[in-house]
């Protein structure tokens, strides 16, 4: 995983963005999760308890999150590093990846423990516009 990636991640760097963001933007009714990707999913809890704001997603990224995680439901590491083997993973990254733990905890360190579910249809609206899940 590269550097820009990390820093993406639940780390202190990005947090620090977050807080210079919100000495400006003072509440936030909500986080919004795309998908589950560190990236996208490193702060959500952090974020949901700073500002007392709900996790708003999917079914399916929410509880892949958490089954990622935890290395359940078909997220072992074994079962990744297959996937990830079957699309072009080479041999020193494979290995590398082989001896490492589970590399998305620490990119992801805690994960809301509930949320507001987006159904497909669902309207959500974001500074004056209406979104839909499709």
């Amino acid at each position: 995983m590269d550097a820009g990636r990390l820093r993406a991640s639940a780390d202190d760097q990005t947090r620090a963005l977050w807080v210079r963001h919100f000495e400006k933007v003072k509440k936030a009714r909500r986080v919004i999760l795309t998908h589950y990707h560190p990236d996208h999913a490193g702060n959500a809890a952090w974020l949901c308890e700073r500002f007392g704001a709900e996790l708003w997603t999917t079914q399916g990224e929410y509880l892949t999150a958490h089954a990622v995680r935890s290395s359940a439901a078909g997220y072992t590491k074994d079962a990744v590093l297959s996937v990830f083997r079957r699309n072009g993973l080479g041999d020193a990254s494979y290995e590398a990846m082989a001896a490492g733990g589970n590399r998305y905890a620490a990119l992801v360190p805690e994960f809301p423990y509930s949320y507001r579910r987006i159904i497909e249809g669902d309207q959500v609206r974001i500074g004056g516009r209406h979104w839909q899940r499709s």
